[in-house]
């Protein structure tokens, strides 16, 4: 992901900017902003802040990616929440038929917490990194350090 930890570029976003992130669902007062208290920033000098306040859709930020077709994806991210849910909530593919991967959320709040998930691209070779609210669950949340890597060998399968 470019501009992972947030720390060059805009300060909020209105579409695509320099920071190489967009906004993605926010709306009336929702907050996505960049975020500089130090008591919810990991690493560096920013995080970004979200914050869903009673909305429809999941609230937060994404990232377009290129990817190889037919490779194993990771996507991080360390979160701190405050209330509700963050998840990292990937979408395979660039037109209408997109592709969720299944999402994954923090089991905490009040610290923080690295949510990992990992997927087959299959033959698809763009991706929409999101981090965002859980469904319409009001949620505030910190993010900072976003990776999207691909790893080389299988996910495997356990039985």
């Amino acid at each position: 992901a470019y501009n992972p930890g947030f720390e060059s570029g805009s300060s909020s976003f209105t579409g695509n900017d320099d920071t190489g992130w967009e906004n993605n669902n926010v709306d009336g007062d929702d907050v996505s902003e960049v975020n500089t208290n130090s008591l919810y920033v990991k690493t560096g000098s920013n995080s970004w802040h979200i914050q869903e306040v009673g909305g429809s859709s999941p609230t937060g930020i994404r990232q377009n990616c290129t990817i190889t077709a037919n490779t194993v994806i990771k996507v991080t991210a360390e979160v701190y929440v405050i209330s509700g849910k963050a998840t990292i909530d990937c979408r395979k593919g660039s037109s209408a038929s997109t592709t969720f991967v299944s999402a994954v959320e923090n089991t905490t709040t009040g610290q923080w917490e690295t949510l990992t998930q990992i997927f087959d691209s299959g033959s698809e070779t763009a991706l929409s990194a999101r981090l965002v609210t859980k469904d319409s669950i009001e949620s505030e949340f910190y993010v900072d350090n976003i990776s999207v890597q691909q790893l080389n060998g299988n996910t495997g399968t356990l039985s």
